[in-house]
């Protein structure tokens, strides 16, 4: 497939539906770049996540934290806001079964697997508390080169949210935090591997993994908070398919209706890969 018709089918794509949208993706083998209202931002809802679980590596790999440490796990927070506190409905909650076990104490692993695999909010406040302290999120962001991300709070704080302080990203900058995973994935990093393998089991896959064949490993996050949804990851092979594909919504008039559609701009990319590689080795 040309570049210029995936650009022109995804563009129609994008076309047909009613919000905001941004797109990033790039193919690693022949260097192609497609973006698409790459700078827009974004709540960045459960993508935040992935910054938080790569935080709490980061301080593994330094000694910072154990391994194998436990944390007593709460449901009191305090707001961003006014220092209130607040807590979390299991109702509104992806993951349910780790309120049963509030008050005892579970490994920061399995909070990290639950946070991402499960979408879990209460491990992922539970996992925010204990990395939020000075300004290293600011410190990783910043040597991400995401400039226009911020991650300053945990979920479900609807104080803070009243007062604008968001977490917010842009498909550009997700793009580079994917980017950042898949070198260290290429250059063996032990606690970048665990997160990617981690990103593999996720749970939630009626986007990006929905239409592409079961043979690939897509190691991937979602984010959805009503009007928003998002998906991005790598998607790879045994056989050398290495790409990343971001993609970023928001004010959607109809989330149903634009979930099929992301799919199929998944579905194309994935087939401009291939295609790609089969006009390649003719050649």
């Amino acid at each position: 497939m040309h570049s210029e018709r995936i650009k022109k089918e995804i563009n129609q794509l994008i076309a047909s539906i009613e919000g905001v949208v941004s797109v990033y993706f790039k193919n690693t083998a022949d260097k192609y770049i497609f973006k698409y209202n790459e700078n827009e931002l974004f709540n960045a809802a459960s993508l935040m996540k992935i910054i938080v679980g790569l935080e709490l590596l980061l301080r593994i790999e330094k000694g910072e934290i154990a391994e194998d440490s436990n944390i007593e796990i709460k449901n009191s927070f305090k707001s961003k806001s006014n220092k209130s506190q607040f807590k979390l409905l299991v109702e509104c909650d992806s993951e349910k079964e780790l309120y049963d076990r509030i008050g005892t104490e579970v490994c920061v692993i399995e909070l990290l697997e639950l946070m991402i695999t499960k979408s879990s909010n209460l491990a992922t406040n539970n996992l925010f508390a204990l990395i939020d302290n000075g300004n290293s999120i600011s410190q990783l962001l910043t040597s991400l080169k995401m400039r226009n991300t911020q991650i300053v709070r945990g979920v479900e704080d609807q104080k803070a949210f009243d007062a604008g302080i968001i977490n917010y990203t842009t498909a550009e900058d997700v793009f580079k935090l994917f980017e950042f995973i898949n070198e260290g994935v290429s250059t063996g990093n032990k606690y970048i591997l665990t997160l990617n393998e981690i990103l593999k089991r996720q749970e939630h896959n009626s986007i990006i993994p929905q239409l592409l064949p079961v043979r690939l490993r897509i190691a991937h996050k979602t984010g959805t908070i009503k009007s928003i949804i998002h998906d991005a990851g790598i998607i790879s092979s045994d056989d050398g398919i290495n790409y990343i594909l971001v993609i970023l919504s928001k004010n959607l008039v109809d989330v149903k209706k634009a979930i099929p559609v992301f799919t199929k701009i998944s579905a194309l990319f994935y087939k401009f890969v291939i295609e790609n590689r089969v006009n390649h080795i003719l050649k």
